[in-house]
């Protein structure tokens, strides 16, 4: 009987194969196993190693030392419905929670209003132009921007993207300045400040015998300043937020320059003393005076000190002035394209000999014209010009 017991235990050991004699043994035929011959049952947990690894994924916000740029959130952070959403185990550095808007962030999920705050330039000169750009991921409340201690407003521009034009005035402080832009999100007052430079502009300040060209008497003087304060005034607070300008400014007429924007003018020996805030092109009466820009026509009146004047506005802030017009051919309201005909060359007014006084005004400053026209940066005293519109 013992025998036909041990000859079945034999038996039954060999049916089960290899895997029971392992676990009896205590000891796994670990060499089978990993080559996928064995078939049978382990009861011990292995650790096999791995060649995968983790990598930390590189920062790429911009140096922010001196920028003209700054963005609130880079290519990485893929956006969903107006939500970043970050990297499986990405988290916020103490360097983005400082330019990031809002409070720091903890979680995974974070909003972000301002995408992009633009100057287009670190560095501008006296008497130029500049321009803001902003993009969001919605509508912007209560925006404020003040630029060399003037206040503009910010227009929008399409979709949740908005852009003003700013002016440099010619006497503005040179060296390191900031641009304030103040907002809210989420009932909370926001700021941000963008740096930029100012540099001396290109024309002179000396102060010379030759610069006495006129002798003005009070009643003159106080001419100007009441003709000033009483049309011009009133004609570059007439604006609207639509911008009408069609692409870019032309020379009103032909003819040659006789006076620089910035040029220093002395009136009556040490009396009065002013820089020219215009350009003047000087041909004969009767040539042609075109709008420089598409715009409405808010002033249009035959003045005493200043001569014949247009003014035309073209929105967000921008107007255009032509002055000792010999005729016009316009009246207020107005709708004029740009290279319509407004009025004819004269020396109507104050002025040494026919010529047209062109000034370009941004939110009542006046900038320097040649940086409004292609190609008129580099323009001099004594240069023609000649206003595409003739061409």
């Amino acid at each position: 009987m013992k025998t036909i017991y041990g000859l079945i235990l034999f038996f039954s050991i060999l049916l089960a194969g290899p895997g029971i004699i392992d676990v009896v043994n205590n000891h796994p035929d670990t060499t089978k196993a990993e080559n996928g011959c064995n078939k049978g049952i382990s009861l011990e947990k292995r650790i096999l190693p791995t060649k995968r690894r983790i990598e930390f994924i590189t920062e790429i916000y911009p140096k922010l030392a001196e920028p003209s740029i700054i963005y609130f959130h880079s290519s990485f952070l893929p956006k969903q419905n107006n939500i970043v959403t970050l990297p499986l185990g990405r988290k916020i550095t103490d360097a983005e929670s400082k330019i990031m808007p809002g409070p720091k962030v903890a979680d995974t999920l974070y909003t972000v209003l301002i995408q992009e705050i633009v100057l287009n330039k670190k560095i501008y000169k006296q008497g130029e132009i500049a321009t803001l750009l902003v993009s969001s991921t919605r509508p912007i409340s209560k925006p404020q921007i003040k630029f060399l201690k003037r206040n503009y407003e910010l227009y929008l521009a399409g979709e949740n993207l908005y852009k003003t034009i700013l002016a440099v005035p010619m006497d503005a402080d040179t060296g390191q300045h900031y641009l304030i832009f103040r907002y809210s999100e989420d009932d909370q007052n926001k700021i941000l400040k963008l740096p930029f430079r100012i540099i001396p502009g290109d024309f002179a300040y000396e102060d010379t015998i030759e610069l006495d060209i006129s002798i003005l008497t009070e009643e003159i003087l106080e001419m100007l300043r009441y003709e000033n304060a009483r049309y011009f005034y009133k004609a570059y607070t007439t604006d609207f937020p639509t911008l009408l300008i069609n692409g870019d400014f032309i020379w009103p007429c032909d003819g040659i320059i006789t006076s620089l924007y910035g040029r220093p003018r002395r009136y009556n020996k040490d009396l009065d003393k002013w820089s020219h805030k215009a350009i003047d092109i000087a041909n004969n009466p009767g040539v042609k005076v075109v709008a420089a820009n598409t715009g409405i026509v808010v002033m249009a009146e035959e003045l005493q000190a200043h001569g014949k004047s247009v003014v035309l506005a073209h929105g967000q802030g921008i107007h255009t002035v032509y002055l000792h017009l010999d005729k016009i051919y316009v009246k207020k309201g107005d709708t004029v394209a740009i290279g319509t005909e407004i009025g004819e060359l004269g020396k109507t007014g104050i002025c040494t000999g026919p010529n047209l006084h062109f000034q370009v005004m941004v939110n009542r400053i006046p900038t320097d014209p040649r940086y409004w026209i292609p190609g008129g940066v580099n323009l001099k005293k004594g240069d023609l010009v000649k206003s595409s519109s003739n061409r």
